[in-house]
């Protein structure tokens, strides 16, 4: 592996751990608001594991689209390109990422909650043909 890989590697590698770092900070801020006194806690079926769970898993999804996105095209291919265009790029991109996080972080969610995968199940078909 050649120096400027590992140099890359070794960014993305950090960007990993920052978002992890993030989404872990997350999940304990949802847990200490759901433990106020002002809520009425989780809700049936709902811990703090699942949320740290959903939480870590969006987390290093985003981090490993985003990072190796940033560090390998970005940084390489973007760098003669004017500032505007470079921070479009980054701002569609970020959108790009989220929507698909979303999306399957979504019926990952509907799957666990229902035990049915969303838009393929008969019945969910049917009512919303």
């Amino acid at each position: 592996m050649g120096r400027k890989l590992s140099i890359q590697l070794g960014k993305v590698l950090v960007i990993i751990i920052c978002w992890l770092f993030v989404g872990l900070l997350v999940t304990l801020y949802d847990h200490f608001l759901l433990s106020s006194p002002l809520t009425g806690g989780y809700a049936e079926g709902n811990s703090f594991v699942i949320n740290l769970i959903f939480n870590l898993s969006a987390a290093f999804m985003g981090a490993v689209l985003g990072g190796l996105w940033l560090v390998f095209y970005v940084n390489e291919r973007l760098r003669e390109e004017a500032y505007g265009y470079t921070l479009l790029m980054v701002a569609l991109s970020f959108f790009a990422i989220v929507a698909f996080i979303m999306l399957v972080l979504g019926m990952a969610f509907v799957k666990f909650e229902t035990g049915h995968w969303p838009y393929t199940d008969a019945a969910a078909s049917q009512a919303f043909p």
